[in-house]
């Protein structure tokens, strides 16, 4: 069969096209250092891509909730055993100041330390994590003591997603760390700051019932901590 000049051409040019749509193809491939650059290239590898490139900003997100889980946590812990530092200090002053050795100016001076002790507590009650109230619960935009003691926060549980399928609990309700409650009371226990403040006014008035009791109480307190701070560390493990 005769090939006509203009079939020729046709020919031709229908391989040079193909030649430049191929260089174009590898030069855009070496540019993107991509195999696969949209989905007519490879259907198939190109679904495959898109599900793994998901996966992975899925498994980027979890790890994001893994860190911020872990920061939340050690700031809890960390905050906790500053408290029961400070709680441990109150216990020393209070079982100094017990008896008579010491004359109403030294116990007078030692409220003062007292009532900074109070002052640091609700601070460290009070502390932050990414712009977070760390013991408020949901209420996390609230502090969670007030100046004067009282819980602000509620007893909401956070939890964080860290794979496909699992939740992890990443903050621990503190309602039971800083108020007594209604079967505490009845055993004669109080709020965590009324124990501080009850050993600040035994100081003040120089009364040693009160003292004595707020040294005790002072003992469960930290008992209360003691076990908090052990169920964080849990948690975090």
């Amino acid at each position: 069969m005769r090939v006509s000049e203009r079939q020729r051409y046709k020919i031709t040019e229908g391989r040079v096209e193909t030649a430049k749509n191929n260089n174009a193809n590898m030069l855009e491939k070496l540019s993107t250092q991509r195999e696969i650059n949209r989905l007519s290239d490879d259907p198939v590898r190109a679904i495959r891509m898109t599900k793994l490139q998901n996966d992975l900003k899925q498994a980027e997100g979890f790890q994001k909730n893994v860190d911020f889980s872990k920061g939340f946590l050690d700031r809890s812990e960390s905050a906790v055993q500053s408290m029961a530092d400070k709680l441990i200090r109150a216990k020393e002053l209070a079982i100094a100041m017990s008896n008579d050795t010491y004359d109403q100016n030294s116990k007078e001076a030692t409220a003062r330390e007292i009532k900074e002790i109070i002052n640091e507590m609700v601070q460290l009650a009070n502390t932050k994590y990414s712009g977070r109230y760390i013991f408020s619960g949901f209420r996390n935009q609230t502090p969670s003591l007030s100046p004067d003691g009282q819980f602000l926060g509620d007893d909401g549980a956070i939890y964080l997603q860290i794979d496909g399928n699992t939740y992890k609990q990443i903050n621990l309700p503190a309602r039971y760390l800083f108020q007594a409650t209604g079967e505490e009371q009845r055993a004669g226990h109080y709020d965590l700051m009324h124990s501080l403040d009850m050993l600040y006014e035994g100081l003040m008035n120089n009364d040693k019932n009160m003292i004595h009791t707020a040294s005790a109480e002072l003992d469960y307190q930290q008992d209360k901590l003691t076990s908090y701070q052990a169920t964080i560390g849990g948690m975090w493990n």
